[in-house]
């Protein structure tokens, strides 16, 4: 039977209410249960798993005033799927109140391109781009951050690049130098070295920054 808040009504006796009594007891077992270790059990009262009800927006705290984080589900927008979430306490002044961003950190594409966030809503993204056959020449280019439907957008501060030339599962004899970037495109230059120089390879891209 469900839990009864209603028991033991003022009137009733202990006989009539043991029943009701005995029935609220099992329904408080069987919640505790659910992700808790047992009454009567070692270590009774711990979770054993904690389990977050998806939520269409951040919870409300209620009274705003307390400073208090919590975590909870949400649909990710990118991934689509059930994904745990981080809201962080609002920032309070003497004249003010100003709300910190929710972020879904369990999102992310184990691909190429692909990316994942931190808790703290930094954004890492990575891709590869080709190095043509170059003769001795250096070699400049442009390749741009890759956008999709699964795949988040720097914002409008320049992120941190970081750069790995490989050729044929090796470590290419290139030099690579960012030129320019922004939150849309990295423009670099190459720099050859080595007598295999001219070979063309594989340059890969990584990105770090606020997204």
């Amino acid at each position: 039977m469900p839990y009864d808040e209603t028991i033991p009504q003022p009137t009733d006796s202990p006989s009539e209410s043991q029943p009701d009594i005995l029935a609220n007891f099992v329904e408080i077992e069987t919640f505790l249960a659910v992700n808790h270790r047992s009454f009567n059990t070692a270590q009774f009262g711990n979770h054993n798993f904690v389990t977050f009800v998806e939520q269409a927006t951040a919870p409300t705290i209620f009274p705003a005033s307390m400073l208090r984080g919590f975590i909870f589900s949400q649909q990710g927008v990118y991934s689509g799927v059930t994904e745990l979430a981080v809201k962080q306490a609002d920032i309070q002044t003497s004249t003010t109140t100003i709300a910190t961003p929710t972020v879904v950190f369990t999102e992310g594409l184990n691909a190429n391109p692909g990316w994942f966030r931190f808790a703290s809503g930094i954004l890492v993204k990575w891709f590869s781009t080709p190095i043509p056959f170059g003769g001795s020449a250096n070699f400049t280019g442009s390749a741009n951050w890759p956008t999709a439907a699964t795949i988040p957008v720097f914002s409008a501060n320049t992120p941190y690049v970081f750069f790995t030339p490989q050729r044929n599962g090796n470590r290419a004899n290139a030099i690579p130098i960012l030129r320019e970037s922004n939150s849309n495109t990295v423009n670099y230059e190459i720099r050859r070295t080595g007598s295999d120089f001219a070979d063309a390879f594989t340059l890969n891209i990584i990105g770090i920054g606020e997204g």
